[in-house]
């Protein structure tokens, strides 16, 4: 259980921070992501990106999307597209979600187990869910490395129906993020959970020698 919980608060953490503006600021800086190649200016395209990354959040609606109009007065996203990131926002939500419980979860086993056991069973139970991460994260990045477009796909299969995901190049969705956006923002939380499951083994090891 304590496993289970841990990767899933760690890899929550890393979602949530996803999550801000400044993604779109960061991926949008990287060399190797293309500008729109239909002529949104590099403001109208952030504004467009964070409307669209402020619609998935846990909780939120998408009356942003079904707002928001291109530089020439017409609607920005399609149906589709809104129907699309509805879906995103409802499997965010249920990540969102298994962050929570899996903080509660492991807070819960911290206050509420035998003194006896507690220390003792939270630093294996917090090592193994960090060594799952990493074990996570290298099959992750080795499918990402060796055959992104299928892991996309894959990744997709799972959590969404058909071939509603997929767009055209002249849709806004791609227009505002590429595959390149999605490889790069991959990575980040690629990063985020390595640097974060590293310091909690490396915290329980220093738990576990001073406990003798």
């Amino acid at each position: 259980m304590l496993a289970v919980a841990t990767v899933a608060v760690v890899i929550g953490n890393a979602l949530v921070l996803m999550l801000g503006p400044w993604l779109v600021d960061i991926v949008y800086a990287l060399p190797g992501v293309p500008g729109d190649r239909y002529g949104l200016s590099g403001d109208d395209r952030r504004a467009l990106a964070i409307t669209g990354l402020e619609s998935v959040r846990p909780f939120s609606s998408s009356a942003g999307l079904e707002l928001a109009t291109l530089p020439d007065g017409l609607p920005a996203f399609t149906e589709a597209e809104v129907v699309h990131m509805d879906d995103v926002r409802s499997v965010i939500t249920g990540f969102v979600v298994a962050w929570i419980a899996g903080m509660i979860a492991i807070a819960s086993y911290a206050f509420f187990s035998p003194p006896g056991r507690t220390r003792a069973d939270l630093c294996r139970g917090l090592s193994a869910g960090a060594t799952g991460c990493l074990v996570l994260v290298a099959v992750t990045g080795l499918a990402m490395l060796v055959a992104f477009d299928t892991a996309f796909t894959v990744f997709h299969g799972l959590f969404f129906e058909g071939d509603s995901w997929r767009f055209s190049n002249s849709d806004t969705l791609l227009r505002l993020y590429p595959q390149e956006f999605w490889m790069a923002a991959g990575a980040m939380i690629v990063g985020l959970v390595v640097v974060q499951a590293i310091a909690l083994l490396l915290v329980m090891r220093r738990v576990r020698r001073a406990a003798g």
